[in-house]
């Protein structure tokens, strides 16, 4: 269970919270949501809150609420029911493994690194930046070089 941590969004105020920039997907050269934050409120063995702080491109107002999340099964059941808890277990089940499947989840870190390296170069090619893509795409080819001779002498994947 990944939980959240303490960080400048668990004290995050509606006030301070409403002033935050939207920093999510860039269309025509703007930002166009804030992408979902969240921070620990509590967490003392009995009790787990975080906090969650998101606006979506339709939405005019920032969202901004605490959740309380259970600990166990048994605090789940009581929180929820059994039949939401099953839910609610399908359902992060699939997103996960659809995530995975795809290789969006968090499946091969090495997958999700090549790729995040390519959405990199791109976007710098697109800002003009073909200096840099060009270090970059120098590194990466480094990394590959050295990775499949590392694989020579039997380490590795």
């Amino acid at each position: 269970m990944e939980k959240a941590k303490l960080n400048e969004v668990s004290k995050l105020t509606l006030e301070v919270a409403k002033t935050l920039k939207n920093d999510g997907k860039e269309v025509d050269g703007k930002f166009t949501s804030l992408t979902l934050k969240r921070g620990l409120v509590k967490d003392d063995g009995k009790e787990y809150i975080e906090r969650r702080v998101f606006r979506n491109a339709d939405m005019a107002e920032v969202i901004i609420y605490d959740l309380p999340l259970p600990l166990t099964l048994t605090q789940a059941q009581t929180m929820y029911g059994e039949a939401d808890c099953l839910d609610a277990i399908w359902t992060a089940k699939r997103i996960k493994t659809d995530g995975e499947k795809s290789g969006k989840g968090t499946a091969d870190p090495e997958v999700s690194a090549q790729k995040a390296g390519v959405k990199l170069v791109a976007s710098l090619r697109k800002m003009g930046q073909d200096k840099a893509a060009d270090d970059i795409e120098k590194v990466l080819k480094e990394k590959e070089a050295m990775k499949k001779n590392i694989k020579g002498h039997g380490f590795g994947k």
